[in-house]
């Protein structure tokens, strides 16, 4: 299954977004290519470099992650260009031929209970018991 199709089937599990302009989502494809087959996936809080030298050793090459893979909300980089961990984070996902994909706006959107909770809450909740 391609990596696409992985993530297609993540948005589905979640209730629909309203569209807004105003605010667009944040769950994008954060780096990678998603059109490849998926060998693996690695769910995660924060993409940290450990978490991507694990996906690799892993042989994953999705990691789904909740907060921003570059430190801004955005995820912007272009005030990254001198930056040495963003470099070395850019080319182990580049050597491992890793996907990052933002699972943040759809999980606390909710989940498919009843009624819908958002999906971070929800899983505090149940491991707090």
């Amino acid at each position: 299954m391609k990596i696409s199709e992985v993530i297609a089937k993540v948005i589905a599990y979640h209730p629909p977004m309203k569209d807004d302009p105003a605010f667009p989502t944040t769950d994008v494809v954060k780096y990678g290519d998603p059109e490849q087959e998926c060998t693996g996936i690695v769910v995660t809080c924060f993409a940290s470099v450990n978490v991507i030298r694990r996906a690799a050793e892993l042989g994953a090459n999705l990691i789904i992650a909740h907060e921003p893979l570059f430190w801004s909300h955005e995820d912007t980089t272009d005030y990254l260009a001198d930056s040495q961990i963003f470099q070395e984070k850019r080319q182990l996902l580049e050597d491992g031929g890793i996907v990052v994909w933002r699972d943040h706006d759809h999980i606390h959107g909710g989940s498919p209970i009843d009624p819908p909770l958002d999906g971070i809450y929800y899983g505090i909740m149940k491991e707090l018991g």
